[in-house]
């Protein structure tokens, strides 16, 4: 957008990466999964769990150095168009929260190739919530209910 020069260009590069973004999410099972179901019946019944602490969930679910080094410089590459330092535009996009973790693949490998097919002019963030924070009534979400299962074990 830098390149571009003006805020007019700026604005059509935002227009254009939330386009797209609309454009994949309507071609994957995520705008269905977004809905999520409504469960958690059994809510009040629940016992209490400790929760594994993140020295047991690094045990249990070691990150690949692959995917490490990824998130460490698309961090990197993030900042330096925060400080100016890159002229791409960075474009962080959802869906907001996910019930579906193949619907959320799909989408994630749609939007990879989007990333890439752009990158000179964009770096795309997938940004999504495990969680929904303001529900307090149904489905929390996938850190409350990994499972699907409506038993909301948030320590499995």
């Amino acid at each position: 957008w830098r390149r571009a020069g003006s805020a007019g260009a700026a604005a059509l590069w935002v227009l254009l990466a939330l386009a797209l973004c609309i454009s994949l999410l309507r071609r994957s099972r995520v705008g269905t999964a977004l809905l999520g179901g409504e469960s958690g019946s059994g809510r009040q019944q629940q016992q209490q769990q400790p929760l594994p602490t993140p020295d047991a969930l690094r045990s249990r679910l070691p990150v690949p150095h692959r995917l490490r080094r990824f998130v460490n410089d698309s961090r990197v590459a993030a900042s330096a168009i925060l400080r100016g330092q890159d002229d791409r535009l960075l474009a962080i996009v959802g869906p907001c929260s996910i019930h579906d973790p193949t619907a959320a693949r799909e989408y994630a490998h749609r939007l990879r190739e989007a990333a890439d097919a752009h990158k000179s002019d964009l770096l795309i963030f997938m940004r999504v919530y495990l969680e929904k924070p303001r529900t307090t009534v149904g489905w929390r979400g996938l850190v409350s209910d990994p499972d699907l299962s409506g038993e909301e074990d948030v320590a499995r």
